[in-house]
């Protein structure tokens, strides 16, 4: 950064140093700073696409959306030719659920740059979002080579095509974060039984779970080098993956599961621990909650809450609040019951990010569970316990299909929030409702 001071203070109508400057800034966090640098250096230089880009990243870093659109906008009129450009675009238009604009961003930046994987895999997410769930999982597949899909396993066995499987054995292996292993583990149960044997290779917080979940198949953790088991496999499959070949429609989706049950089986002993614990707090319903991920960077943002907007629900009397939120989370948790007077129960013995078998077992004995799009919402639909999902609708991808439910989870209620509107509004519906459950 000190560079780019030093060349604007020999020369101040360089735009290309205050648009590098502008750039330092925004690598910094530093938006609004960032911002005016940008916008000096388009005073200067009217044409400069470089400077609209970044100015367009920052604007939808500020959830200022039409902002940034117009941003690329006027960049692709200086820049006519970049897949990067077209590909930015298409994201923020998806955001907007202007859909059909969006795969036409997707489609000129392929017919631009074949190789650039990224408009591939962003406009394979809008296929989800339209429906086309068979042609979705299709381009699903270039996640791998836009370093969307990991750890990408480096196992020696053919990948399965979704042929019969008589006499071979099937390593499925984990892939993206502990929410998408525990959703696509859904499919376990199936390919157990097209399989004669099944290997399945998972995040190693899971192995307890999954291993009790599916005791008909061989379940190893995610190791460096992989597990001995790995290599008796005949054929392999990234869980991913496999749904391409179980769930390409709609109604190859659970409509349901057993009463009281999920796919996902937590120690019954600590279930009966937990409701013991969570009885000695009185009458009402117990609700877990979980307002963040811990990842909040990018479009991820956009899909999470500040505990002080959850005002409306942690007042609804009658109800017991039980903390799910992984992480140091302390002072939000102070701060929310000094502001409303309400306390979120939270117990220091369990490790909510790395104890997952024992989270499984607190989430079983809730009787709901209020999450934005986190791993503690899919342990709660894994389990098969009631949960109501805070969501960005322009997110859905994978997880909704095109409805307005989440098809992998038929316990899970979502509570929608457009682009522009605020979550307060959203999360004071749901406390409605949640007035209405705990009457």
């Amino acid at each position: 950064m000190g560079y780019f001071e030093e060349a604007l203070s020999i020369d101040p109508r360089c735009a290309d140093a205050w648009c590098n400057l502008g750039r330092a800034h925004s690598q910094l966090g530093q938006n609004e700073e960032a911002a005016r640098c940008l916008e000096k250096a388009l005073a200067l230089a009217p044409r400069l696409a470089v400077a609209y880009e970044n100015l367009g990243a920052i604007r939808h870093r500020q959830d200022r959306v039409v902002e940034a659109i117009a941003c690329y906008e006027k960049a692709l009129t200086f820049s006519p030719r970049s897949a990067l450009l077209y590909t930015s675009l298409g994201n923020l238009l998806k955001e907007q659920m202007r859909l059909a604009e969006a795969v036409a961003c997707y489609n000129r930046a392929v017919e631009l740059d074949g190789g650039f994987h990224d408009a591939r895999w962003n406009r394979a997410l809008v296929r989800f979002m339209t429906g086309e769930i068979e042609r979705g999982w299709s381009e699903y597949e270039w996640g791998w080579t836009a370093r969307q899909r990991f750890p990408q396993r480096r196992f020696p066995q053919p990948w399965w095509s979704g042929a019969p499987l008589p006499g071979q054995r099937l390593l499925v292996w984990g892939e993206q974060g502990v929410g998408d292993e525990i959703t696509f583990a859904g499919m376990i149960p199936e390919l157990a039984t097209i399989s004669d044997h099944c290997i399945v290779e998972c995040e190693p917080r899971l192995v307890p779970l999954f291993a009790r979940s599916f005791p008909a198949v061989e379940t190893v953790p995610r190791t460096d080098p992989p597990h001995p088991a790995t290599g008796t496999a005949d054929l392999q499959i990234p869980a991913g993956s496999a749904a391409r070949w179980l769930r390409p429609l709609l109604d190859r989706f659970p409509r349901s599961f057993p009463a009281g049950r999920g796919y996902l089986r937590a120690d019954p002993h600590r279930v009966a621990y937990w409701r013991e614990r969570l009885a000695a707090l009185g009458p009402g319903p117990r609700v877990g909650i979980c307002w963040r991920s811990g990842l909040l960077s990018g479009l991820r943002c956009l899909q999470c809450t500040s505990l002080p907007q959850w005002g409306t629900v942690l007042t609804v009397p009658g109800v017991h609040y039980v903390n799910l939120q992984y992480g140091d989370c302390r002072e939000e948790l102070a701060e929310a019951r000094g502001r409303f007077g309400v306390p979120i129960h939270t117990w220091p013995d369990i490790d909510l990010k790395q104890d997952l078998d024992e989270v499984a077992a607190l989430t079983t004995a809730l009787d709901l569970v209020v999450s934005v799009g986190t791993a503690a919402a899919c342990m709660a639909g894994a389990v098969g316990v009631p949960v109501w999902q805070l969501t960005l609708t322009s997110c859905g991808d994978c997880w909704t299909m095109g409805q307005h439910y989440c098809p992998w989870f038929p316990s899970m209620r979502l509570y929608e929030r457009a682009w522009d509107q605020p979550w307060e509004e959203v999360l004071e519906r749901l406390a409605r409702d949640l007035r209405g459950k705990a009457a």
